[in-house]
């Protein structure tokens, strides 16, 4: 007779197929529905089977499908400079986009919305000096530097610190960054408000200061590059404003 899954069993077993639910009531059985949360925030009493077999949120599929305007409107609500260049058809299918820059590249909406933007802006960094001298307005736009520690999904261990910079002006654009960190849930340390060229000059200075302290992840993702060892000196040395 095969053992029952516990509720971490099947955490894991949803991190492991890279299922973007999470149970918010504790599971039971794979046959007993339970509470569940997609990344849009919706909530749906589902079994667990049901969710492992590839069944989706409700809300976000079915006869609850986005239209292409209503996608847009999305984007735009979570502050995403994407534009779809085709027809929006499900969330997993993959479309056309262009980013604010003009680049084009085909991406699934459920990628975009989870933030995993346009490949060439995020290639090495969207921001350095050719671009601030190629776009000075954007220099004056409101930027963050955040300081977040990385909590490895699955083994609930503190890994790592990473400092990066994001556009916006609250803690709630560096969470959205933070979506794109595969496998890891995050603390926020410290966050400083300011242009983006301030917020910019800071975090090389800081990367510069602890570039001795680098630390390589098992498995690399999107700004794997920014990412430092556990120590609090370097949380320290970050000041609380400009």
């Amino acid at each position: 007779m095969a053992t029952k899954k516990t509720h971490s069993e099947y955490e894991q077993e949803l991190f492991n197929k890279e299922i973007d639910y999470w149970p918010v009531e504790k599971y039971i059985g794979g046959h007993t529905p339970i509470l569940h949360e997609c990344l849009n925030g919706h909530t749906w009493s589902i079994k667990p089977s049901h969710i492992l077999s590839g069944i989706g949120c409700p809300y976000c599929y079915g006869n609850n499908k986005k239209s292409t305007e209503e996608y847009i409107a999305l984007l735009i609500k979570e502050n995403f400079n994407y534009t779809p260049l085709e027809e929006y058809i499900g969330t997993h299918t993959p479309i056309l986009h262009r980013c604010e820059y003009s680049h084009e590249w085909k991406a699934r909406p459920h990628d975009i919305l989870k933030g995993q933007g346009c490949p060439k802006c995020n290639n090495v960094g969207k921001y350095n000096d050719t671009f601030f001298a190629r776009y000075p307005d954007k220099a004056k736009e409101p930027g963050v530097l955040y300081c977040v520690i990385l909590v490895n999904k699955s083994t609930g261990q503190r890994e790592c610190i990473k400092i990066g910079i994001t556009k916006g002006t609250s803690n709630k654009n560096v969470l959205k960054r933070a979506l794109g960190f595969k496998g890891y849930d995050v603390r926020v340390q410290k966050v400083v408000m300011g242009t983006l060229q301030q917020v910019f000059n800071l975090e090389q200075e800081l990367h510069r200061k602890w570039a001795n302290h680098k630390f390589i992840p098992e498995s690399k993702f999107g700004g794997w590059t920014e990412l430092f060892e556990l120590n609090n000196d370097i949380i320290k040395s970050i000041p609380d404003k400009l």
